[in-house]
């Protein structure tokens, strides 16, 4: 199943490439997305969030009442424009699934708009015969329910904190 998300925020590349490298960020996005626990590492651009959410019910068999996922992103290093790209991967603990694919951050220049976009493009598979796309189509709104949470929180923050 393909993943495309696209975020637009009305600050600069820096700003949010500071915001989306921020542990205290991620943390907040996973506290406000409803994760039941979760944990939280940033290396230079490498940002990696270990969340446990309750599962959904039919991955439930599979995996208990919770599910556990591994979120991993490289933005690696700036471009002369301020962009960033890179992997992004999400493994996840007693189900044979995983998303992989990239994470882009521009600068977007349209006419007076001088913003940032947030890309994330990325192949959501779960390897369960007979079942297996049924099940993505279930778990997808799960892998998304993150994902979807930066925009409203990465505008809040970067309002809250650009002052």
């Amino acid at each position: 199943m393909q993943v495309t998300v696209r975020h637009h925020y009305d600050a600069p590349p820096a700003a949010v490439y500071a915001m989306l490298t921020d542990a205290a960020f991620l943390e907040s996005l996973l506290t406000e997305a409803g994760a039941l626990n979760h944990k939280i590492d940033v290396v230079g651009s490498r940002t990696t969030a270990t969340v446990e959410v309750a599962a959904p019910e039919a991955a439930r068999r599979f995996t208990g009442a919770t599910l556990t996922a591994t979120l991993t992103i490289d933005w690696g290093t700036a471009r002369p424009d301020g962009s960033h790209r890179g992997p992004i991967t999400v493994v996840f603990e007693k189900l044979p699934a995983k998303l992989s694919g990239t994470a882009t951050l521009s600068p977007t220049a349209t006419g007076t708009d001088t913003g940032t976009t947030v890309a994330y493009d990325a192949d959501f598979t779960i390897s369960i015969p007979f079942v297996g796309r049924k099940l993505e189509a279930t778990a997808a709104p799960y892998v998304m329910r993150i994902i979807d949470a930066q925009q409203p929180r990465g505008t809040a923050w970067l309002a809250e904190h650009s002052a």
